[in-house]
């Protein structure tokens, strides 16, 4: 009965717009079980390690209440694969969505968090079929556009990158690594005013109450203001930032070096930040100090730092490459190193060239 009602309202309210309905089935009878897997499916959207955590939780008691019910074995596969990454948390996302297609081989969670465990692991080739097929059934799923439009933007198809990251966000503006996605997408193409915009909208949008410490207004319009060259408003932004959404040693050398890049005091400091064995997509003080040492030209620096962690890890988010930020990165004599670690050239040999490479006839690689 749930799910007749919600497909009627649904189809009232996207009919209009020319949208396909999709509904989770509801294939289990335990009460109990369905409402620990709506309450993950809250958590889940949220995002935040604290409220992940809950959801793998809810997901697990779901599981164990109706071991038959694929969504919530689907559901704790895309959970895991949205969690900080590690090899431990890719082998669990892997078998759990396995296990989820073995019981519902059409399930969009499933082939999707198995697409983005692969896409995270660098292993492109293996990661597109996955998307493609999850595409083809739900070209609605709000959490599959922001990991294939990750994944377009990773691989630097930008164009595509962006109308599928527009196209997510327009039917979910509340999910937040779909604002994030489609903010950076619009960065890439160099629309500043339009990504403010998004994130204005996002943060008027949501209860303040669930904003993470990355979401946060001032925060977020940091990095489209240090991308566009305006450094005077970045630094009135990381002013704003206060110990619950960066640590005070970072905040003051961030603005430090964005006032003065010859600041050496403030450039030790952020170097300091990223120096440790340091992956977590979770760890702002460490991502936002990577992106304004690029800024402030200190590359040579970070892209050691870098490469050091491609070697030893394997896998991460590398979403933020091709933005503006990451230019004199990218024209750095060891991008290329960084590129044949992250697996790019021989899918691109595979699968086509982005716009925003090539390789020369000598074989040299060369990125705008």
């Amino acid at each position: 009965v749930q799910e007749e009602i919600a497909t009627a309202i649904a189809t009232v309210l996207t009919g209009e717009l020319g949208l396909g309905v999709e509904t989770v089935p509801n294939k289990t009878r335990n009460m109990e079980a369905y409402d620990d897997y709506l309450q993950g499916r809250a958590l889940l959207h949220k995002r935040g390690l604290d409220n992940l955590a809950q959801a793998v939780a809810h997901f697990k008691r779901t599981t164990a209440l109706d071991p038959e019910f694929a969504p919530a074995w689907a559901a704790l596969a895309l959970t895991y694969s949205v969690m900080d990454i590690n090899a431990e948390v890719v082998a669990k996302a892997i078998s759990t969505a396995k296990h989820a297609l073995s019981l519902d081989p059409e399930n969009v969670d499933a082939l999707d968090a198995l697409a983005s465990v692969y896409r995270d692991s660098w292993q492109w080739a293996k990661a597109e079929p996955y998307f493609d097929q999850a595409m083809a059934i739900d070209p609605q799923s709000s959490e599959l556009l922001e990991d294939y439009s990750e994944f377009l933007g990773m691989v630097g198809r930008l164009d595509e990158y962006l109308a599928v990251a527009e196209k997510g966000h327009a039917i979910d503006p509340l999910l937040g690594p779909l604002a994030d996605s489609y903010t950076w997408a619009l960065m890439d193409h160099h629309q500043f005013d339009k990504a403010m915009a998004v994130i204005e909208q996002w943060n008027r949008s949501m209860n303040q109450d669930d904003i993470l410490p990355f979401w946060y207004e001032p925060y977020w319009k940091m990095i489209p203001m240090m991308a566009s060259g305006d450094n005077a408003g970045a630094i009135a932004m990381a002013r704003n930032l206060g110990p619950e959404h960066m640590s005070t040693p970072i905040r003051n050398a961030i603005i430090g070096l964005l006032e003065n890049p010859a600041n050496v005091q403030a450039r030790e400091v952020l170097r300091t930040a990223i120096s440790g064995d340091n992956t977590s997509e979770y760890d702002f003080d460490a991502y936002t100090a990577t992106l304004v040492l690029i800024h402030a030209g200190d590359v040579d620096f970070v892209i050691d730092r870098i490469i050091t962690d491609a070697q030893k890890f394997s896998f991460g988010n590398v979403e933020p490459i091709w933005s503006p930020i990451y230019a004199p990165f990218r024209k750095h004599p060891r991008f290329e190193e960084y590129l044949e670690l992250l697996n790019l050239p021989e899918y691109w040999d595979q699968a086509g060239w982005p716009d925003i490479c090539l390789r020369e006839e000598d074989g040299r690689i060369e990125c705008q």
